[in-house]
């Protein structure tokens, strides 16, 4: 049991940081048995720490952490690494072999007929899977600070060193951070421009449907089924899965073809491919802004966090298909819609697996409404999942904390993550907080929380990005820099302040969005 009264004492004096997007409580399962499991790594963070909250209501979810606590996290493995110059690859060793056991029980769930499996092998298959997934996210979740912690630390000693104002500061670091290896949005993205190359001359193809690519194309049909097996999973979030078919993928070669000239797209793929130009940037940058050996270091480290955490989301939404076979066979059995299978609670896929028991369809439905994650904190690994009437009372209290933090500021300002080459840009907001729910219409300025790999198909169609959250090394930064996207990230309140058809103007040496008449 933990102190109701004790833990909102301290949702009430706390400094919160927010993350938020759509989620089903399962699927959001393993990242939180993960921040559980953090400490068995990482002993230091086992005293002092602030509780981790997940409201999920009406299937969107709202994660709260401390600040102090996202910044001690990223502290910690700045200093360990000066410390130790083997550490960082030492952790990162560590969670490689988590994730080859993940890779493992992946391999053995393929081989499965899941509808022919015992019940009691498939409660063993889903907790081990769970429990491995939980291994394989607790180290890299150690990096959900390193944004917070390179605009708070690193920055302001950047800007000391160099003379330069934070933006230009900031501007200049975005390219340090940026990881020299693909993003796996990146690598998918050169898949299908490849494959575009290969048809842009043909005339014929733009006249074609998918039903007729074989006999046309056959070849390229071959690519296509080829893309869609190491792809097919791109779309996954904390939600839901989304399995796109060959035929998802054809429709966007066509839409490629049909948009851009060959010139267009072999450009395109020589610039995704010209990691010698990037290299050539962060030499001249280094000295540029006069870094010292030591902050020279802390850059290059924040480019390895953000490929790592590229590499987090990547494990995220590859694992969500698994997940969610798993989650849709226990909802077969149970004869419920599986959307509400993704709502089930432990004890409840446990008692029905191992004894029969048939959840209470009335109490899932009511979790599905409202439900809340608490990892205590400060020593307390434990992990409790409230739902009901206790529910409500934490979730009044969370909800006025993050009213708190909106109400600091209405003026919308954050940090310019990449300038797609512009000093300013003008266009319609859309706001997207859920893609499967919010309308995005291209051409316009897409406004979100934070962007997730689901995203990818309105980022390459978006005039710009604001996000309310993330930091340099965050999912919106990292893209926007590799697809050459304007993009302002991190301004806490574009989501409260901004609606559906404001016309903006994003100053992109500044990082400051007006709306304008």
């Amino acid at each position: 049991m933990i102190n109701q009264a004790e833990i909102i004492r301290k949702i009430r004096g706390g400094n919160w940081w927010q993350g938020d997007g759509p989620v089903s409580l399962q699927l959001t399962q393993p990242p939180y048995f993960g921040f559980a499991r953090m400490r068995d790594y990482f002993k230091e963070l086992n005293s002092g720490s602030s509780p981790i909250f997940l409201a999920e209501k009406d299937e969107y979810g709202y994660q709260i952490m401390a600040e102090e606590d996202n910044f001690r996290q990223a502290e910690l493995l700045v200093e360990n690494d000066r410390k130790d110059k083997r550490y960082i690859a030492e952790i990162i060793g560590e969670w490689k072999r988590r994730e080859k056991e993940m890779m493992s029980i992946i391999k053995l769930i393929d081989r499965q007929n899941l509808t022919k499996l015992p019940d009691r092998n498939l409660y063993n298959l889903f907790f081990n899977f769970r429990e491995i997934l939980a291994k394989a996210w607790a180290i890299p979740l150690m990096l959900e600070g390193s944004g917070m912690y390179f605009e708070k630390k690193v920055l302001p000693e950047i800007a000391k060193a160099s003379g330069a104002s934070e933006p230009t500061v900031f501007a200049g670091s975005a390219v340090l951070t940026t990881s020299e290896q693909m993003s796996f949005s990146k690598k998918e993205h050169l898949s299908i421009l490849k494959i575009a190359e290969r048809l842009a001359t043909k005339k014929a193809f733009k006249d074609i449907g998918f039903v007729d690519l074989k006999i046309w194309f056959s070849d390229i049909s071959r690519e296509i089924a080829k893309h869609q097996k190491n792809f097919y999973w791109v779309r996954n979030n904390y939600s839901d899965e989304t399995i796109l078919t060959e035929e998802d993928f054809f429709n966007e070669v066509k839409d490629i073809v049909r948009s851009k000239t060959p010139a267009d797209i072999e450009k395109e793929i020589k610039d995704l491919l010209n990691i010698r130009r990037l290299r050539d940037e962060k030499r001249s940058l280094k000295k540029t802004l006069k870094l010292s050996k030591d902050l020279s270091r802390q850059v290059d480290l924040f480019a390895i966090f953000g490929y790592w955490q590229d590499e987090r989301k990547r494990i995220m939404v590859y694992t969500t298909h698994y997940l969610a076979s798993l989650l849709k066979e226990i909802s077969r059995r149970m004869e419920i819609d599986y959307r509400d299978g993704y709502h089930l609670s432990d004890h409840e896929i446990s008692g029905f697996l191992s004894k029969g028991e048939r959840p209470d369809m009335a109490a899932v439905k009511d979790r599905k409404r409202l439900s809340i994650i608490i990892l205590p904190g400060d020593g307390d690994n434990s992990y409790h999942m409230i739902d009901g009437k206790e529910a409500e009372v934490y979730s009044k209290e969370i909800f006025d904390a993050m009213q708190k933090i909106l109400n600091k500021s209405r003026d919308i300002k954050g940090y310019v993550a990449s300038t797609g080459g512009k000093d300013k840009v003008q266009g319609k907001v859309s706001v997207v907080l859920n893609i499967r729910k919010d309308a995005f219409e291209t051409g316009n300025v897409l406004v979100t929380s934070m962007t997730r790999p689901e995203f990818i198909p309105l980022i390459k169609l978006a005039k710009a990005i604001i996000t309310s959250e993330g930091g340099v090394t965050s999912h919106a930064a990292i893209v926007s820099r590799e697809m050459n996207v304007p993009c302002v990230i991190g301004t806490k309140v574009a989501t409260n302040v901004l609606k559906n058809g404001d016309n903006v103007e994003i100053d992109l040496k500044t990082g400051i969005v007006k709306i304008i008449k």
